[in-house]
């Protein structure tokens, strides 16, 4: 043997006693909690998914688009009508737009501009006169032919009365002459008395026949009447409808003369203003944008450029958050959207809005926000068109194990 059994006991025997190893009891508390963290990290990188993304840019825009309005001629802004973010209806002044061309002339003759002027607002007030005038005649047109009307039905009345006396007259008149006639023949009554019967009866026709006349007048008179009263309404309103041309014709040329010096800028359809691109007394040209209205019942949507390496994996429904960069996702966070459409034309970089520029050709896509106005500190913030922003489209999620692997599996396929 090596080494004695004596020998070993020796070396066994110490004169201080047992030696102990004394290992801190920090080194297990580390020990125990490296394990925990690899167990952790174990359950996460085999149960733990990562979402694959692509990041793009893009800006706000109207779903129905945006009015813009430009200049139709070219002059200076004489008046702002409205302010941004204010809500108009059809019909509104925008703004005053004055030719100084145009005003040069016509202070040039100044005379003669302010005559023709004058005489357009007194021909329009003659007819707003006769307006006026003709409703008040109308009235009163039909109240005279009315009282005329209930007159005549007077009149008849009593000739009616006085005709049945008069008749009633002529009766017992000729029974009269008659039973004279009779007794002439026995050579009882004297021819005169029969002859002045014979008058009487004649006289009393006579006022029958002069009553039944003036019926016939009265009647007539009245028919005429009732025609008047018939045909008076169409009259009144072929009259109106006459001045009421004529006076729409001279509007009409006194806006055309006004317009040779000064413009009205009108709203064609209700919205909110979203942006005035001048301000007051600025010079402008024909054709340069003034203002831009956003539609009513038009809703902000986002735009979304994304690359052609993304596009494949766009689908409609997916999510992407919106970034605005007017307000820091850092401090205010993100605006969730729902992509709603996706468009299969490439757009090249000269086709592109200004507002967001791109070397590479890009694919329109359009998502709906979650909130259309979103709360940031307590407060509603109003979005406006043409803010640009940056946003996360998550195109898949897959394992963690999965996305450390997947090279060598992909090797291996």
């Amino acid at each position: 043997m090596l080494f004695r059994k004596e020998a070993l006991d020796y070396q066994k025997n110490t004169n201080i006693g047992d030696v102990f190893l004394k290992h801190p009891r920090a080194y297990k508390i580390l020990a125990f909690c490296l394990f925990l963290i690899f167990v952790g990290m174990l359950l996460f990188i085999t149960f733990g998914k990562i979402n694959k993304k692509a990041k793009v840019h893009g800006y706000l825009e109207p779903s129905s688009g945006i009015m813009r309005y430009t200049a139709p001629l070219q002059g200076q802004i004489q008046q702002i009508l409205v302010e941004e973010q204010q809500w108009v209806e059809k019909g509104t002044p925008l703004l005053e737009i004055v030719n100084e061309h145009a005003l040069n002339a016509l202070n040039n003759d100044n005379e003669l501009h302010h005559g023709r002027l004058l005489e357009l607002n007194t021909r329009l007030g003659s007819i707003d006169a006769l307006l006026s005038l003709s409703d008040q005649e109308f009235h009163e047109k039909q109240h005279q032919l009315q009282a005329e009307s209930n007159a005549i039905n007077e009149q008849l009345t009593r000739l009616y009365n006085t005709k049945k006396v008069v008749e009633k007259q002529f009766t017992i008149a000729k029974r009269k002459l008659n039973n004279m006639s009779e007794l002439l023949s026995k050579n009882l009554v004297a021819r005169s008395d029969v002859e002045q019967q014979e008058s009487q009866v004649l006289d009393v026709q006579g006022n029958i026949n002069r009553l039944l006349l003036t019926e016939s007048e009265l009647t007539a008179r009245k028919q005429s009447l009732d025609m008047q009263a018939a045909n008076l309404p169409t009259e009144y309103q072929q009259r109106h409808q006459q001045l009421k041309a004529e006076r729409s014709r001279l509007n009409h040329e006194k806006i055309e003369f006004e317009s040779l010096q000064r413009y009205w800028l009108v709203a064609t359809q209700s919205g909110t203003v979203t942006r005035v691109h001048h301000k007051l007394g600025e010079q402008i040209n024909a054709h340069e944008p003034l203002v831009h209205l956003l539609p009513k019942e038009s809703q902000l949507e986002a735009v979304l450029l994304v690359p052609s390496e993304s596009i494949g994996f766009i689908r409609v429904g997916q999510m992407a958050k919106v970034k605005l960069d007017a307000f820091p996702y850092q401090r205010f966070g993100f605006q969730q959207s729902t992509i709603t459409k996706v468009s299969n034309h490439v757009l090249l970089p000269q086709d592109l809005n200004a507002l967001v520029t791109t070397e590479s050709p890009v694919y329109r896509v359009t998502a709906e926000l979650s909130e259309a106005r979103p709360r940031l500190h307590g407060k509603d913030v109003v979005l406006k068109p043409g803010m640009i922003f940056s946003a996360d489209i998550i195109l898949d999620r897959q394992p963690i194990w999965y996305w450390l692997f997947e090279p060598l599996l992909s090797i291996k396929k």
